[in-house]
């Protein structure tokens, strides 16, 4: 533990691993120096008052299992650095003012089990997600998307969750779905009701 809400230590209190600011009073950016707290295995930004971008150094945070941070004032766009980040499980930008694209990078998430970016005002095609333990995927919330995806064409990852949404599947020859107001997620076998964020130490 440490002086400071919501901030746990190990090593005697020199090495920050988690970091809970949920629901809090915080305000001004994400400092780019967040990235030299590489022991990070919590971030947890929700409802509060940050703005401006995602720093790309969150990259850096290699043994981050959980990034949340939805119905915040972050902007600018996903950086294609949060592909580095192999041990995460849960990535929440949902109901933020992001917009751009999802980086391919993303397809790289191998350990992650839940995603939501749903509520900014992303697009283009719709990365492989290639976790075996995606359960929770939320790209898009009914009835008035703010995302408006395609996806890869011929990519067997990207078709599979198309079809688990009750889409049609992704065309030959670059078709792309335009736009839609429904919920993507990964098939019903896999679908859990949510996922547990690793215990603080």
């Amino acid at each position: 533990a440490t002086g400071y809400d919501g901030v746990l230590c190990a090593g005697g209190g020199d090495i920050v691993t988690h970091i809970d600011l949920t629901a809090g009073v915080a305000d001004g950016t994400l400092p780019a120096l967040i990235g030299l707290m590489t022991a990070l295995v919590s971030l947890r930004v929700s409802t509060t008052f940050l703005r401006g971008t995602l720093p790309s150094e969150l990259g850096l945070l290699t043994a981050l299992q959980v990034l949340e941070a939805d119905d915040t004032e972050l902007s600018g766009t996903v950086p294609a650095a949060l592909g580095a980040l192999t041990a995460l499980r849960v990535l929440d930008l949902s109901d933020c003012n992001l917009s751009g694209t999802l980086p391919l990078s993303l397809s790289r998430l191998t350990a992650l089990r839940s995603l939501a970016v749903s509520g900014n005002d992303l697009h283009g095609d719709v990365p492989p997600l290639s976790s075996p333990h995606l359960a929770n995927c939320r790209l898009i919330d009914p009835p008035v998307p703010t995302n408006t995806f395609g996806c890869v064409a011929g990519d067997a990852a990207a078709t599979a969750v198309c079809a688990a949404s009750g889409l049609p599947p992704c065309g030959g020859g670059g078709d792309r779905h335009p736009t839609t107001a429904q919920m993507y997620t990964t098939s019903a076998a896999t679908a859990t009701r949510g996922v547990e964020a690793p215990p603080p130490p």
